[in-house]
């Protein structure tokens, strides 16, 4: 049987089980294959694709066949993988974007689309004052991840673009943030001012409009990639953070 998503393919088991006991709820699934109702109802809906770990986990439950297990595989791939423009984009789960949450894969990962780009390690170790060593073990998990292949005597990049979903707890996005807030704080010491900007605006709101900042800041971020992406050369590598929270907040005077 040929399945059009993985969301598709979840479903049908489901039914299977529904079918054969009415009583038999999604919650009820949801425990015996041992993931969260949240998660459960992010992989039906297609908001979540799961890594290579829990499509095995999956199989193994389901007592898949060989052929049957091709195909799905085929068909997580192909979601995954997204053309967008003259590039691809990629969705990656918790567990993958883990892998390469890190300041230092990040910026091997996003380096691949510098304007000099050369295919050496000791490029990138030069463009971001590592050591080769470091700079291997960087390549190699983007390479598990399958965002770059081995192409002759180095790597090409496969997908220019990653995603997450949005808006969900998840400890990796939060170590990510942690990685390159800490590296602006000792910009403000290292970088002179001209090549730099660290600036901040405190204001009241009214909190029911925080979905509006939201969505303003949201759009400010894509038109900086933009004008990223529409420019000729793209020899060095920055990162933006804006900072927009709360100031009154339990723990935060401790």
């Amino acid at each position: 049987m040929s399945y059009t998503s993985f969301a598709d393919f979840l479903h049908s088991k489901y039914l299977e089980r529904h079918q054969k006991n009415a009583q038999y709820s999604l919650r009820s699934f949801s425990r015996d294959i041992g993931i969260s109702s949240g998660r459960l109802t992010n992989l039906l809906k297609g908001r979540d694709i799961p890594g290579d770990e829990t499509v095995e986990k999956f199989f193994a439950i389901f007592n898949l066949a060989e052929e049957e297990r091709l195909k799905l595989k085929k068909t997580i791939y192909s979601q995954k993988y997204l053309r967008r423009g003259t590039g691809f984009s990629k969705q990656l789960n918790e567990e993958e974007f883990n892998k390469i949450s890190d300041w230092k894969t990040w910026s091997v990962f996003t380096m691949f689309q510098a304007s000099d780009f050369q295919p050496s390690s000791l490029w990138f170790s030069e463009k971001l004052k590592l050591s080769v060593q470091e700079i291997e073990v960087c390549l190699n998990k983007i390479l598990e991840l399958g965002l770059i292949a081995i192409k002759d005597d180095f790597y090409e990049l496969i997908c220019d673009r990653v995603t997450t979903t949005n808006d969900v707890p998840s400890t990796a996005i939060r170590k990510f943030h942690k990685e390159f807030i800490p590296i602006g704080l000792k910009s403000l010491d290292k970088v002179k001012v001209d090549e730099r900007d660290v600036s901040s605006l405190t204001f009241c709101i009214d909190k029911k409009m925080l979905p509006e900042y939201k969505k303003a800041l949201a759009e400010f971020r894509a038109k900086l990639s933009q004008i990223a992406k529409q420019s000729v050369v793209s020899d060095e590598l920055y990162q933006l953070n804006m900072q927009f929270f709360p100031v009154a907040f339990e723990g935060n005077n401790e």
